[in-house]
């Protein structure tokens, strides 16, 4: 294998690539398809919601701006 997977992301697309190849090529139904692309979905929004509470507490860490 000549390439690694090092965050959700790039993780996602695989999945997203691979649900519309095998969708595609008549190896998922349409239904499959579907739901496959809900679950993607719905892992894509945890992940942002996650990346969003992380970047907050960045920001709390940061303590107080020194902004006049």
């Amino acid at each position: 294998m000549s390439q690694k997977v090092t965050n959700l992301g790039e993780a996602l697309t695989v999945f997203v690539q691979v649900a519309e190849l095998a969708q595609a090529k008549g190896i998922l139904s349409f239904d499959d398809a579907v739901i496959t692309k809900q679950a993607i979905d719905f892992i894509n929004e945890l992940s942002k919601q996650v990346s969003e509470s992380e970047g907050e507490e960045t920001l709390e860490e940061a303590g107080p701006s020194t902004q006049k």
